[in-house]
């Protein structure tokens, strides 16, 4: 039985169309990950399309219209956090459920990936 996410957006299908900041990463294992977002909205297998290994990913759309997808590399324990705005607290205000007390490693700030 797939569990509820406890965000507030709505669920997108993968792939999501937009256009794609990279926001940050941060370090989480995969239960975790599985209680805030619920069941992967797409999981890929194949380690010849990934870093290596299997990764989950996941997309929403939020009250304000913005878009945040999160994709785990689970032999890294690892999430990386998009958004289709360069704003970086706006993203991550949208994910506080799962990133609060966690150190997400930003960087020198957003990079464009498409």
């Amino acid at each position: 039985m797939t569990q509820p996410h406890k965000l507030s957006g709505r669920p997108l299908p993968i792939p999501a169309r937009f256009a794609t900041w990279w926001i940050g990463c941060f370090d989480v294992k995969r239960e975790e990950l599985l209680e805030v977002l619920g069941e992967p909205h797409f999981e890929e297998h194949d380690s010849l399309r990934t870093a290596g290994g299997s990764e989950d990913h996941w997309a929403f759309e939020f009250a304000d219209g913005m878009k945040v997808g999160v994709l785990f590399r689970r032999p890294y324990d690892q999430a990386d956090i998009f958004a289709d705005s360069s704003d970086v607290q706006a993203a991550l205000a949208w994910l506080e459920p799962l990133l609060k007390d966690r150190e997400v490693k930003t960087g020198d700030g957003p990079v464009s990936v498409l």
